[in-house]
């Protein structure tokens, strides 16, 4: 091949991706029980990949996940008292791969998969723990870290949109000034590393006051990151710091972000107005 043949090859144009809320990768960290399922949920076209309890009352397409991959006899598919079928990852990565059906695939929850990924490798080497799976972290990397991410790319290779569940935790960080608490996540750093890398958003929920006349605390969406909060967004498109979700239409709001040129300014005015005035003053 010669210098013209290749200079064909290559770019001639700058191009741009198109934000397509439902290509994205996008990560969702929050404390059990705020809704991290339902906001997923209310994607039409989601699939949900249950590898925990707390979907039973979410109305959607599931599959439930019972088993990271199945030692000799192929795992046999069944399906429950309310017709959501049951299988291994290893089942449905084949499925997804094969299938064109769905746009966008969330996993809930990206903690109990890596837990159940590393419970199969290490009853499959007869270890205790997956750090014994190997010397110097090689354990981690071959029973944890390589699957998940071969898990997870192997979904988005087939043009789907990934939505990544994590619970949250607070995380003591150390400077020279003292400690500081952050939201993080519950993530062994492996994985966190790869949820982190492959995300185009990051979301952290957190709980609001409770409107007067009503049963439930607001449920706010923090896209904008900062010493205090595990959060961020790298696709361009202008999302609110901080914004109240709809309840029953979280997902056709977070998708009017990317739509409306208002909507982020209105959002946000919106979260600042019933937030506490210590709240209101963040900026």
């Amino acid at each position: 091949m010669n210098a013209i043949q290749a200079d064909k090859l290559l770019p001639s144009k700058p191009t741009a991706s198109l934000i397509e809320p439902s290509s994205l990768v996008i990560w969702l960290i929050a404390e059990p029980k705020w809704g991290k399922t339902a906001f997923f949920m209310n994607n039409p076209n989601c699939l949900l990949l249950a590898f925990e309890a707390g979907h039973k009352f979410q109305r959607g397409h599931k599959l439930v996940i019972d088993k990271w991959d199945q030692k000799g006899a192929a795992f046999k598919i069944w399906t429950d008292k309310e017709k959501v079928k049951h299988m291994t990852a290893m089942q449905a990565q084949r499925i997804l791969m094969a299938s064109k059906k769905f746009d966008f695939v969330a996993i809930d929850t990206v903690d109990m998969a890596t837990k159940m990924c590393a419970d199969f490798f290490c009853e499959a080497g007869r270890v205790e723990h997956i750090s014994d799976l190997g010397d110097y972290g090689k354990g981690q990397d071959k029973g944890q870290n390589t699957p998940m991410r071969r898990f997870i790319l192997s979904i988005l290779k087939t043009g789907r949109g990934v939505g990544l569940i994590s619970h949250s935790k607070i995380e003591l960080l150390k400077f020279t000034s003292g400690e500081k608490a952050r939201k993080e996540c519950r993530l062994p750093g492996g994985v966190r590393y790869l949820c982190e890398s492959q995300a185009d958003i990051i979301m952290h929920g957190e709980l609001g006051k409770k409107p007067a006349g009503e049963r439930l605390r607001n449920r706010i969406v923090v896209c904008e990151g900062d010493m205090d909060t595990l959060a961020g967004n790298r696709t361009g498109a202008m999302l609110p710091e901080r914004y109240i979700a709809k309840r029953n239409h979280q997902w056709s709001q977070f998708c009017r972000f990317f739509t409306d040129p208002n909507a982020a300014d209105k959002a946000e005015a919106l979260y600042r107005k019933s937030a506490t005035p210590s709240l209101r003053r963040r900026k």
